[in-house]
């Protein structure tokens, strides 16, 4: 598993060639590409803050019971929670930023990010 900080130096600069890319003379792209990065939450150690649906509201979502979880990204936000809440979702380039902001800021550190 790649850490945090392993992470956030690759991404920096992805992340910024991206942005040179979408903003070059170049045509924008239809869609947001994925990252190559998958999150998830470990529900053992979330506290309930919610920080992460405050910085990443289209990935984090709470549920009744207190917790937080992952959905693919921009979806609507399941009714009941489902054995799929504790799977890796995909991040888009989009959100990759906000989607290790987010893991940085959890009080519970309980936001892991996999790099594929």
């Amino acid at each position: 598993m790649t850490t945090l900080t392993q992470l956030a130096s690759h991404s920096k600069s992805h992340v910024r060639w991206l942005h040179e890319y979408r903003h070059s003379n170049h045509t924008r792209l239809l869609f947001d590409p994925m990252s190559g990065v998958k999150v998830w939450i470990d529900q053992d150690l979330c506290t309930g803050d919610g920080i992460c649906e405050e910085i990443a509201p289209a990935i984090f979502f709470g549920a009744e019971d207190g917790l937080y979880y992952v959905r693919e990204a921009n979806t609507e936000v399941p009714s009941e929670p489902t054995h799929s809440f504790h799977e890796p979702v995909d991040v888009p380039d989009n959100l990759l930023e906000a989607t290790i902001d987010a893991a940085e800021e959890c009080p519970g550190e309980c936001i892991f990010l996999d790099v594929e």
